[in-house]
């Protein structure tokens, strides 16, 4: 999984080796999948450093309010 995928739930560490087998994945396959993905996401000071370098939008709290019960998107 990349950075631009949704982040993947914790799995319960009972529950690893039915993920495993539910994957036709070794639990050792799993478990090396897993961090892969996690050692692929960009830490919390990248993606913050990523935010503070974009422009910042104007506009209100009445706007946001307004493009939420409209279901919009900026």
């Amino acid at each position: 999984m990349g950075a631009e995928q949704r982040p993947q739930q914790p799995i319960p560490l009972p529950a690893v080796p039915a993920v495993a087998e539910a994957r036709s994945q070794s639990l050792a396959g799993l478990l090396r999948d897993l961090m892969a993905e996690e050692a692929a996401m960009p830490s919390i000071n990248e993606v913050m450093t990523t935010i503070a370098g974009r422009e910042p939008v104007d506009v209100s709290a009445e706007e946001i309010r307004e493009m939420i019960e409209d279901g919009r998107r900026w």
